[in-house]
């Protein structure tokens, strides 16, 4: 079919069909020239709109009718391959009208072009006077299904005829001889032949799920969830918020659904429409049935090996080592984000960054020490690198620097602050650790899929980090309360952060070989006397993260040296420093304050030989007595774990039926190795 444009002739003459004598009206102009580089086609009015269209690089396709229709069939062999149809018509009266016509009857999503200077009204002229195209972009993403309009008004002087364009005969389905299905309703007749309500169409429903955007979402696991997508922004959904959604649908009805069929004209009043899904909505807002929703099968962004996205109101960042990129939304065609994942705020990058109050935290929570202020510095960017090595998946743990009172800790120093800030700038999960109960089943139940960090906040002075051991090697099983279980893979499982007053307890290579210890110092927690002092607030004279206290400017900041972070541990991967005093704290947990004070007031030495019998009787008469049932073999048990806190092998041996012990530094390991 080949058509002839002859723009300055008259309106009559401008088109010509230079090898039909009619023209063919099921051709398709611009279907050949589809190309999968991209899975959205442009459905516009014109063949001059779908020429500009491909100009800018976007499958865009239009019929020959005056209208620009396209038959069923085409528009479902094309969905069936998996292409997503967005309509872009005139923005005049015809081409809305058509727009939302074709929108409803075929339950697609509609753009608006934006607003023209000079009279314009399409795509063509859009492009004639230089606008941008990324606004064109946006406005394809913002693309919405129409919904039928079912509130008609109560005026008399108003028409109502099969061609109204709320109504739309194709929504119109047969069932029966005796039954037929409007929308979501189900309809049969009187004795008299008048329609009559009977009940909610169970296909009628799943299709207005879908167009409002609801959706199952499989896991690797046959488990599933529920969704809701807007514009490729996807969150979970729970069973009463898709019920809450279809009754609002209905309660927008403002008095009666009124339409026609056949030759019968149904007027429902909108209370019986109310009453009718109240009865019956049990049947269908249930797991078995909703199980029948469309699959949801479009990629989620994840990061990467190398990088690491952020998603703020105006922009997407992505954080690599070599620094930042700025991605507009629209560049993201193709896979789908949580709506947990983004910002509620727009982000320009401050590179004068480091004078934020979170950055003066970091520096005081470390004294200012250099390799201290690093290490902190790469486990921030470790937390929100949400990507899972082969080599990694340790749990980040915060413990103060202070020598801790095992019976009375204290606190204050920041880090709950600290897990705050990662859930500015993620989705974090916090889980009380005193209330942790590690045989409970529903123990992890507030995971979920989009989960990126789980913060185990306070956790209790016995807590066993062993627990973790799968959940951060394989990764997390999940059990909620009536839901099924499901399994996070461990490429897509959540960083893991525990804050704790105590050091965790439970040492050898497979506990600590999973986790990361950072110290907070006393900067904060030593200028509370009384309890009642707010040492943050004294300090930097705001609360932190507070929406009314810190303006845009600190928010800028407060984000920018977050992503820096980031770009800091893709670049230089986890920094270490010398711990201050986590194995001092873990002795005193481990052992007794007694047993600390006398075992450092007796200067042992490694390489030294010492009478095994002779220190024990020592120590247990000056603690517990002569007559104490502490036995020797706990005082060798804590002699050990003295030499692990040094970094020193403990060595015990018999000579002459004489127990003795002698501590081996790495020096003289070799040397020592063949005394016993």
């Amino acid at each position: 079919c080949i058509k002839m444009y002859q723009p300055k002739s008259e309106k009559k003459h401008k088109f010509h069909y230079l090898d039909h004598e009619e023209k063919d009206k099921d051709f398709v102009y611009g279907l050949e020239q589809i190309t999968d580089s991209s899975m959205i086609i442009v459905w516009t009015g014109g063949e001059k709109d779908v020429m500009s269209l491909a100009a800018i690089g976007l499958n865009a396709i239009t019929g020959t009718s005056e209208t620009g229709k396209i038959s069923n069939s085409t528009l479902k062999d094309l969905q069936e391959k998996g292409f997503e149809i967005i309509i872009l018509f005139d923005n005049d009266q015809t081409g809305m009208k058509m727009s939302e016509k074709f929108s409803k009857e075929f339950g697609m999503k509609r753009a608006l072009l934006p607003a023209m200077p000079n009279g314009g009204k399409d795509i063509s002229d859009y492009l004639k006077l230089k606008l941008p195209i990324e606004d064109i972009m946006s406005c394809i993403k913002d693309a919405e299904v129409v919904a039928y309009d079912f509130a008609i008004e109560n005026s008399k002087n108003r028409e109502i005829h099969q061609q109204n364009d709320s109504i739309n005969e194709q929504s119109i389905v047969k069932l029966t001889e005796s039954e037929f299905a409007y929308d979501i309703w189900v309809f049969g007749y009187k004795r008299d032949g008048e329609p009559l309500l009977k009940g909610i169409c169970r296909y009628g429903v799943l299709r207005r799920l879908a167009v409002m955007g609801f959706f199952k979402r499989c896991r690797e696991n046959n488990t599933f969830l529920f969704i809701r997508e807007e514009a490729n922004i996807i969150e979970e959904v729970e069973i009463f918020m898709i019920n809450n959604a279809l009754q609002n649908y209905i309660e927008r009805i403002t008095d009666t659904l009124k339409f026609y069929y056949v030759d019968s004209y149904v007027e429902i009043p909108k209370e019986k429409l109310v009453e009718m899904f109240l009865r019956q909505s049990h049947t269908i807002f249930n797991r078995s049935f909703l199980w029948h929703l469309s699959n949801h099968n479009k990629p989620i962004l994840k990061d990467k090996r190398e990088s690491a996205f952020f998603f703020f109101k105006n922009q997407v960042i992505e954080a690599t080592a070599a620094g930042l990129k700025y991605n507009q939304y629209n560049e993201l065609a193709g896979a789908c984000i949580w709506r947990s994942h983004i910002k509620v705020h727009d982000f320009e990058y401050v590179h004068e960054n480091q004078d934020c109050h979170f950055a003066l935290f970091i520096r005081n929570v470390t004294n200012g020490e250099d390799d201290r202020c690093k290490a902190f510095i790469s486990v921030i960017g470790y937390l929100l690198h949400n990507h899972i090595l082969p080599t990694s998946g340790q749990a980040v743990v915060a413990n103060d620097e202070d020598i801790t009172d095992p019976k009375n800790p204290m606190g204050g120093t920041g880090k709950g602050l600290f897990a705050n800030a990662l859930k500015q700038m993620r989705d974090v999960v916090k889980i009380d650790g005193k209330k942790f109960d590690p045989e409970d089943k529903f123990k992890f139940q507030n995971i979920s899929d989009s989960t990126q960090i789980v913060w185990l906040d306070d956790t209790k002075q016995d807590f066993d980090f062993s627990i973790l051991h799968s959940c951060l090697t394989d990764g997390w099983n999940i059990e909620k309360k009536y839901q099924d279980q499901f399994f996070i893979k461990r490429e897509d499982s959540p960083k893991t952060f525990i804050c704790s007053n105590t050091v965790i307890i439970g040492g050898g290579t497979t506990n600590i070989r999973r986790q990361v210890t950072i110290e907070f110092s006393n900067h904060y927690s030593k200028q509370i006397k009384t309890g009642v002092e707010e040492p943050i607030r004294s300090e930097h004279g705001c609360t932190f993260f507070d929406l009314d206290e810190w303006n845009k400017d600190e928010w800028n900041k407060f984000y920018s040296y977050m992503l820096d972070c980031v770009c800091y541990y893709l670049k230089n991967g986890l920094q270490h420093y010398q711990h201050k005093n986590l194995e001092q704290n873990r002795l005193r947990q481990t052992t007794s304050e007694e047993f600390c004070e006398w075992v450092l007031s007796k200067s042992f030495q490694p390489g030294t030989e010492y009478e095994t019998g002779v220190y024990f009787k020592e120590f247990r008469n000056l603690y517990y007595g002569e007559n104490s049932d502490f036995a020797q073999r706990g005082f060798t048990n804590w002699l050990q774990r003295f030499g692990a806190s040094m970094k020193w092998t403990f060595k015990a041996k018999r000579s002459n039926s004489v127990a003795k012990f002698v501590f081996i530094d790495k020096e003289a390991k070799k040397e020592y190795e063949t005394l016993f």
